[in-house]
């Protein structure tokens, strides 16, 4: 008995019933923080913040003689992977600790995180893993919650690869023309994706690209060797970098079949990629 009493002031208190084995319950995903509780299929897309809320039960309480009430301790941490289990965002942590009286006999402390989705995050079930610690019981308690991501694929590569070269109407135009087919005058929208490159510590990235148009007759129009650098340095790894540019048209311009031609540089990888396409002056 005295080396219990040398522990601490503290006692079990049982208090109605209650579950008596740490428990993590009313996990919930939510678009806002405290916000209405989101269907199990509802997507989230890149630079949504998730929040997250969960109640803990079956901690143990303490008994504090001094006012009749008493003590809980827990410590949690939770962490969000994407479908390969690769981590998103640092994780969070954070600890209950706090005294109760007896009016509060089921109250149960309700924990919030949250988590934004990377920028060029892909499809599919991501989870957040979460783990609970009750500090006076010594006993551990973990929960997942998978959530769903719809995001903009672009197919991987082992090398620099330049993809998804696209014409476009106009510079806020959601889906690329089908023939892409302009008048002298008017202006040609191009974006593309670029992926590939190796990565430097932290997930650092940094890119180029040069571009050159190519007239009918097969003189160069316009030659830019170095027209802009894409570089980046995330937590997450930004797995593409989107590159565009607009190509002002003449009135002038030559009639038939124009091709561009996008190069890529890899700063870090040391690796350089070609892609060509064409478009047609009317």
């Amino acid at each position: 008995m005295k080396a219990v009493r040398s522990l601490c002031l503290y006692a079990a208190v049982a208090w109605g019933a209650a579950p008596t084995q740490l428990a993590i319950q009313s996990a919930l995903l939510h678009q806002y923080d405290d916000g209405p509780p989101l269907a199990s299929d509802q997507a989230f897309t890149p630079a949504d913040t998730v929040y997250l809320s969960f109640e803990v039960a079956g901690f143990q309480k303490a008994e504090k003689p001094a006012y009749a009430g008493a003590h809980l301790s827990l410590t949690w941490s939770a962490e969000a992977v994407d479908p390969s289990g690769i981590a998103i965002a640092p994780p969070g942590s954070g600890k209950v600790d706090t005294d109760i009286t007896a009016e509060d006999k089921h109250w149960l402390p309700k924990i919030r995180w949250s988590v934004v989705v990377p920028q060029s995050a892909p499809s599919g079930t991501y989870h957040l893993k979460i783990t609970v610690h009750d500090e006076l019981a010594k006993t551990e308690t973990a929960g997942d919650v998978p959530f769903q991501v719809r995001g903009r694929d672009v197919a991987p590569s082992d090398a620099l690869v330049i993809r998804n070269l696209n014409f476009y109407a106009s510079d806020d135009a959601r889906k690329p023309l089908e023939t892409p087919a302009y008048r002298p005058g008017e202006t040609v929208f191009v974006r593309f994706d670029i992926t590939g490159y190796k990565f430097a510590a932290g997930n650092e990235f940094q890119v180029s690209y040069g571009i050159q148009a190519i007239l009918p007759s097969g003189k160069v129009g316009l030659n830019q060797a170095d027209a802009a650098t894409l570089s980046d340095k995330t937590f997450y790894p930004r797995r593409y970098a989107p590159g565009e540019f607009s190509l002002p048209l003449p009135a002038n311009v030559p009639k038939g079949k124009h091709t561009i031609v996008i190069t890529a540089n890899d700063k870090v990888g040391g690796q350089t990629a070609e892609a060509r396409a064409e478009f047609s002056v009317e």
